[in-house]
């Protein structure tokens, strides 16, 4: 399918979700070697650090992005995106790559954070969400959320020690022990489930927020329990800092 027609097949609609809105994403920031496309609304509660998306060179016979052509009209995205043939996970080789990342608004560089299904403006059937922890001179974290259909697709651990950034990506980890839980807890027979970590409880209003404390993470979960009579579950799961190994899974049905 033409990458024109295929992205204008997903501009059904237009969301807005914690602050983050298509018109707000037209701030391009300069990372030395890159440039990335600011969110706004993601910025950390001091302004130091915030989320974007950016297309970078996979191939060496790749021609350089042209960010000159970008537009701040946010009609011309898709126009500027089919310019340049991104992954999916259909097309894992392609020349260049579409990745979000986390932005050092005061160092100019990016951290990028790695998907086969990144969030960019006017996507619809997902979206990218994060919760910054108390900012702190020596450590911060971040929990960054990308929905790219019916699940969570990834769940990234930021951790900021003083100017370094890393991430993990620990959605795979926590769907393992949430599974566990929901298995022993025998809510139904499902082998698999539907598992979605909502940062903020105004995505579904049986969990609660995302938090932080000294040294652990809280992160609630929305199971979808397929041929159930009972079909969701909502509980959390407490992640240690920095690693992001899972401590608990509680359930609060």
């Amino acid at each position: 399918m033409n990458r024109t027609l295929f992205l204008a097949l997903l501009l059904t609609g237009l969301e807005t979700l914690h602050g983050i809105e298509p018109s707000d994403s037209s701030q391009l920031i300069d990372c030395g070697a890159d440039r990335a496309v600011l969110l706004k609304g993601t910025e950390a509660q001091d302004g130091r650090y915030a989320i974007g998306w950016t297309i970078r060179q996979r191939s060496k016979d790749a021609k350089p992005v042209d960010w000159s052509a970008w537009s701040k009209q946010d009609d011309d995205l898709f126009a500027f995106l089919d310019r340049y043939e991104t992954q999916d996970p259909e097309r894992p080789n392609t020349p260049y790559e579409l990745n979000n990342c986390v932005i050092d608004l005061k160092q100019k560089k990016m951290l990028i954070l790695p998907s086969d299904w990144p969030y960019f403006p006017h996507k619809n059937r997902g979206h990218l969400d994060v919760v910054w922890s108390p900012v702190s001179k020596d450590s911060r974290y971040a929990l960054i959320q990308n929905d790219a259909r019916f699940s969570t697709h990834n769940l990234w651990l930021i951790v900021i020690d003083r100017d370094d950034l890393r991430q993990l990506d620990i959605a795979s980890r926590l769907n393992r022990s949430v599974s566990q839980f929901l298995r022993k807890k025998k809510p139904a027979t499902a082998d698999r489930y539907g598992i979605f970590y909502p940062l903020h409880r105004t995505e579904f209003k049986t969990t609660r927020n995302a938090s932080f404390k000294a040294s652990s993470a809280e992160v609630p979960f929305f199971a979808d329990i397929a041929k159930s009579d009972d079909p969701s579950f909502t509980g959390k799961v407490v992640v240690h800092l920095p690693d992001g190994t899972v401590s608990q899974v509680l359930g609060t049905r």
